[in-house]
């Protein structure tokens, strides 16, 4: 499957729970606090749980992001992206709305946003809303996905939700 040979090819492992960001790395957007919400799961003993990260930003803000546990690659064109949705499990915007959340539900991704946003309606019955800067109930909110069952359910929504708004 190709999917598992990207997957390999990354470093992750077929029970890795993969969340992934895509966009700009900066403070406006946020994704540093997706990487300290991994950390907290890992420090957890949640060690399946690992962050990838594709986009571009200062150097300086790009380290926050890596971990053990997290993945950094450099911008990628949009209509390459998909693959990468394939291969993740949970995709999260920390901060700002993207058009890259519409192709993450097409891929059938659950969806964490946070409860700011002017577009909650994304979320609904296929992801969860966290608390706007907290990098703890982030952390509880990919928890929650970790379950196997929530995680199907969500991404059927996503694939409907996709199909019959957003195609």
């Amino acid at each position: 499957d190709k999917n598992d040979n990207l997957r390999n090819k990354l470093g992750f492992k077929s029970n890795d729970i993969i969340c992934i960001y895509t966009g700009r790395f900066d403070n406006q957007k946020k994704p540093h606090l997706l990487a300290n919400a991994i950390k907290i799961l890992n420090e957890k003993g949640l060690k399946q749980v690992k962050g990838l990260f594709i986009g571009a930003g200062s150097i300086e803000y790009t380290e926050l992001l890596k971990n053990s546990s997290t993945l950094v690659l450099p911008f990628v064109d949009y209509n390459k992206l998909p693959q990468y949705y394939r291969i993740s499990n949970i995709a999260i915007w920390p901060k700002q709305e993207s058009t890259s959340q519409l192709d993450a539900l097409a891929s059938g991704l659950p969806l964490i946003l946070n409860d700011n946003i002017g577009v909650p309606e994304r979320v609904l019955e296929c992801g969860f809303l966290y608390k706007d800067g907290s990098e703890f109930d982030l952390a509880y909110k990919i928890e929650l996905l970790l379950d196997h069952n929530t995680r199907l359910n969500f991404s059927k929504n996503a694939n409907i939700k996709a199909q019959n708004l957003y195609s």
